[in-house]
């Protein structure tokens, strides 16, 4: 019995992060591919570079609930290891969804609403380090990298055991990976800034 539900939060959790909402709005918008346009990412800040702003924020918040909505089922059927397999093949769905030749979103936004779901101290963490990370650096990509870090480590202090530490840290991997390329431009100056006319650095002593 824990084989076969195991294999059916794989299942449904992967086919819900499969649905790419930033694709299959911006298509039903615009009849584009998203994945032509801005930074070519099938996610939620590619969405709102590319679509009105009140859509971008509908692709973010059908992200999360994609995540949240995985682990609770996941939970529900297995406990806290459903809901940790349920995170993992939620965000690897949202990454890499078979319908999409395997490109999809770089799996923060859907990320956090399964972390919201598995335990919100861990959310929190993850989501004040990506506020503190973006308003440092001023980039999104950074503080999803951080929260990525926030993910690993937060989840191995509240959950220390091997095959959490595992998951949490495939699962941040997956994400900093994915974000190989806002590194790269980063460390060259040519990555997009948030807050294209801000001039002050909150590090900076006024």
């Amino acid at each position: 019995m824990f084989a076969l539900l195991t294999v059916v939060i794989a299942i449904v959790s992967y086919g819900l992060g499969s649905l790419s909402f930033a694709y299959i709005i911006t298509k039903k918008l615009t009849g584009d591919d998203i994945r032509t346009k801005g930074s070519g990412n099938a996610g939620f800040t590619n969405a709102m570079r590319v679509l009105p702003k009140k859509w971008g924020i509908l692709v973010f918040i059908l992200d999360i609930l994609k995540g949240l909505v995985a682990v609770i089922i996941g939970k529900l059927l297995l406990d806290d290891m459903g809901g940790l397999i349920a995170m993992l093949f939620v965000i690897l769905g949202h990454m890499f969804p078979f319908w999409m030749e395997f490109r999809g979103g770089k799996g923060i936004s859907t990320g956090f609403g399964a972390t919201i779901a598995f335990d919100w101290r861990m959310a929190v963490i993850m989501l004040l380090l990506f506020l503190i990370v973006l308003l440092i650096t001023n980039h999104v990509s950074a503080g999803s990298i951080a929260g990525a870090f926030a993910l690993a480590f937060s989840g191995m202090y509240y959950h220390w055991s091997l095959i959490y530490v595992i998951v949490f840290l495939f699962a941040a991997s997956l994400v900093i990976y994915k974000h190989r390329g806002n590194i790269e431009r980063m460390i060259n100056g040519t990555e997009s800034k948030v807050f294209k006319n801000r001039k002050w650095n909150p590090l900076e002593r006024r």
